[in-house]
């Protein structure tokens, strides 16, 4: 069976199991499958290579009301094509191959197809018929949303007026070229549609009058005053949205004067007409007349202006001038002429046009009185970064954005705005910062200073108090201010700080201004300079961070040059072992020892390789640097001393008293383990171990405090004991690491298992969590060839767990 047969039999096995939608895209497909389950509601189809659609295709699913046969190669559609579909709802043809004719589509094809909603047919073939096949309209009483093909020089037929519940008509015209007719539309006269998007290269005045419903209205044409001159068949109409975008796309509509600017003359119908919602953006317009936003017949209707993405000179044009005060409900404004259009101080000076209403050493601009949202940004000088800037009529104003605007020095003061929300002042130029800058921004929930050169505006012993005034924000954003460290009141005041995003700065360590952020839930430290993380550090990370009571927190420390070295291994451990909280790990890189960088998460399971060998690297280098430089004499007194415990346990094995030792059998053994533990220990090890061991489950146990006779030397009596024991089980924690005698018993353990080559007769129990830095060697030697078990103390429901893997280990 071939692959994409095999992978087309899966995927329709594992749709059967819930058939209610089923996706078959991308699957180069040259035929419609006839095993899909007939109850399948929803059917992708989308993305192969079909080629047309034979009769009764999909017969039998009735239930289905969704169809999805676009970007396909489809020619042709047979006349049953869609037989048996009765309760679809949604058919996309688009980005097919299908000639808008009845070539492609016969007068039959959508017969069946009585309850259809929405219907795409767009972005086919452009065709040279000499009419719309008006036909395959008839039965589609039910069609809410049409989006088709334009023909050049050629009209909507009497066909369409069987389309009684059409809503939403979308019209691409564009690659026919030409312009359309005023008859173009005219059967549309009597239907509900109220929503139309049209794309052409020209329409003529008078198009658009057969849309008498219309409330929102998409142009895009070839040149914007062929846009605005076909609104002459909407005049006094209400509208809530109107969108003339993008309609200068190349350079021969850029030559034309007229598609450059909008004067009284060209834009005498779009006065004509009540719109709530205007979006002039991306029209490569020049100039802006005053007289035309003063023509505006109905300036009690906009709510919205959108004119971004032009090349306005804004601020010398109208918007100082106050033109925009004539909109009384005037919500929203975007004048910006975006990144890609920024006209900088050269092209004009504020004084060239900005009139400046002084009230003392201020500079006064009145908003309109509703204006909630200003996007201001890109506007290359509007602002006098010299006077003060009070804003007038703004106790509205919600969201401000100023950014880019080639402000020189934040040494000045905006008032008016103590109910802003939102404020962006990104690419300021704050290296000279006034300590009253956010002084007046006492309602903010959002500040974004990205670029703005606030390492060196900081530095000037105000950074402590900066941000006094803003109690109430939740997001600050201070993005690509190189910071390579901060002040550490500066975020003292933010009680209510959620969001900080230190981002493409200059950060060596975690500044230590944002451990005292009670509130704090997110935290972006990505493309800084962080190589690894403190002990400080990740304690705060780990277990101080607010975040963590709160279940949602996160921290991004992506695109920071790690290093995975043993200087590291802290570091390492945590972000592989216990950071629940850092994002996307696997985005994470470090390098290697020989310089090769690797992810993060890739390292999981090598983590424990690289602990051994870091340790066995330090012991490695400091017994070569020691040779190099002690006498032979006291080379031989560190080798006596380092194995002191082999000695001794050779020399209690050799010359004990009573018979020499010699290996056991498994029934000649006194007793089945010998217990090592700490006195922190005792309860645990002589009641619960025990409990466990000797009284349910007939172990003998030799305890020393139990078992050791009074009065011995108790070196002997551990090495006797271990002699004498099956098993030996080391009870760690962390005050048996800094006992002397617990660490001879890890020793005479260790001896006793190269002895007998036996790696099963030592059963390690970590009663607490041990950092392998803070491990003996000899424990060290113990772990790496080994596995412990972990006394689940944080999770009593693990004991269960616990208690089996024990006796498995004591029954082998």
């Amino acid at each position: 069976m071939k692959a994409p047969v095999l992978l087309l039999t899966i995927v329709l096995y594992c749709a059967a199991k819930n058939s209610h939608h089923v996706d078959l895209s991308h699957h180069e497909l040259q035929t419609v499958p006839t095993n899909i389950s007939p109850t399948t509601e929803s059917l992708d189809l989308s993305w192969n290579c079909l080629q047309s659609i034979p009769n009764d295709s999909f017969v039998n699913l009735n239930s289905l009301t969704s169809l999805d046969l676009s970007q396909n190669k489809l020619t042709r559609l047979e006349p049953s094509a869609f037989g048996g579909l009765l309760q679809l709802l949604f058919l996309n043809l688009g980005n097919n191959q299908l000639l808008l004719g009845y070539k492609s589509y016969p007068p039959t094809v959508f017969h069946p197809l009585e309850k259809l909603e929405i219907l795409n047919m767009a972005d086919n073939i452009y065709d040279q018929s000499p009419g719309f096949p008006d036909e395959i309209f008839s039965n589609l009483g039910s069609l809410k949303d049409l989006t088709i093909d334009g023909l050049w020089n050629c009209s909507f037929g009497p066909g369409v007026r069987n389309l009684s519940q059409l809503k939403n008509l979308s019209v691409n015209f564009w690659e026919s070229g030409g312009s359309l007719r005023p008859e173009t539309f005219a059967y549309f006269s009597d239907l509900p549609i109220e929503s139309l998007v049209l794309l052409c290269q020209g329409l003529e005045a008078g198009t658009l009058r057969y849309f008498p419903f219309l409330t929102r209205l998409s142009l895009k044409t070839n040149g914007i005053t062929k846009a605005l001159s076909a609104l002459a068949g909407l005049r006094h109409h209400n509208l809530t949205y109107l969108t003339i975008s993008g309609c200068n796309p190349n350079t021969g509509s850029l030559r034309v004067p007229e598609n450059l600017i909008l004067t009284r003359n060209n834009t005498v119908h779009l006065a004509d007409i009540c719109v709530r919602h205007l979006d002039l953006s991306d029209n490569a317009l020049i100039h802006i007349g005053k007289d035309v936003l003063f023509g505006f017949r109905y300036p009690e209707c906009v709510e919205s202006f959108r004119m971004n993405g032009n090349y306005l000179a804004i601020a010398t044009d109208f918007f100082t001038v106050l033109v925009f005060l004539r909109f009384p409900r005037l919500d929203y404004l975007d004048i910006s002429p975006g990144r890609g259009y920024t006209l900088g101080k050269t092209h004009f000076s504020v004084e060239q046009g900005m009139p400046k209403f002084r009230d003392g050493l201020a500079v006064q601009l009145t908003l309109p009185q509703s204006l909630r949202v200003l996007n201001a940004s890109f506007l290359g000088g509007a602002i006098d970064g010299t006077s003060d800037l009070k804003f007038i009529n703004a106790h509205h104003l919600q969201v401000l954005d100023l950014s880019y605007d080639n402000v020189d020095g934040c040494t000045f003061v905006m008032s008016g705005l103590e109910n802003l929300k939102v404020l962006n002042i990104s690419g300021f130029d704050c290296s000279f910062l006034s300590p009253k800058f956010f002084s007046h921004f006492t309602s903010l929930d959002v500040l974004v200073a990205q670029n703005c050169r606030l390492n060196t505006g900081l530095q000037q012993n105000l950074d402590a108090a900066i941000f006094k005034s803003q109690v109430n924000l939740r997001t600050l954003d201070l993005s690509s201010n190189n910071f390579v460290t901060l002040n550490l009141d500066i975020f003292k005041p933010l009680k209510s700080l959620e969001n900080l995003i230190l981002a493409n700065n200059k950060l060596i360590h975690l500044p230590e201004s944002i451990y005292g952020l009670v509130s704090l839930r997110f935290v972006d430290l990505s493309s800084n300079i962080i190589s690894s993380l403190s002990g400080k550090e990740i304690k705060w990370l780990a277990s101080d961070l607010p975040l963590q009571t709160g279940g949602v927190g996160r921290v991004s420390l992506s695109h920071n040059p790690f290093i995975c070295t043993c200087n590291a291994l802290n570091t390492m451990h945590w972000l592989l072992e216990g950071s629940a909280i850092v994002e996307e790990l696997c985005s994470l890189t470090c390098t290697l020892q020989n310089g090769t960088v690797v992810k993060m998460c890739a390292l999981q399971s090598q983590l424990k390789n690289m602990d051994v060998s870091c340790v066995s690297k330090f012991w490695l280098t400091f017994s070569i640097v020691g040779s190099c430089l002690i006498t032979v004499v006291i080379v031989l007194g560190i080798f006596a001393y380092r194995y002191r415990w082999n000695i001794k346990y050779w020399v209690l094995t050799k010359f004990r008293r009573g018979p020499v030792y010699k290996e056991l059998t498994n029934e000649q053994y006194k007793y089945d383990a010998f217990v090592a533990y700490n006195y922190t220990s005792y309860r645990w090890a002589c009641v619960d171990l025990r409990k466990v061991l000797e009284i349910e489950n007939d172990f003998s146990l030799c305890l020393h405090d139990r078992d050791f006779i009074p009065g011995g030397n108790i070196q002997q009596s551990i090495v006797d004991a271990m002699n004498n024991s099956r098993k030996i089980i080391l009870v760690i924690n962390k005050a048996f690491m800094k006992s002397e005698w617990c660490e001879f018993e890890v020793q005479m353990a260790g001896m006793r298992m190269v002895r007998d080559g036996r790696e099963d007769a030592i059963i390690v129990i970590m009663m607490e969590k041990i950092p392998v830095t803070e491990m003996s060697k000899s424990l060290l030697s113990l772990w790496k060839d080994i596995t412990f078990l972990v006394w689940p103390e944080d999770d009593p429901g693990d004991e269960r767990i616990f208690w089996s893997r024990l006796l498995d280990g004591m029954a082998c």
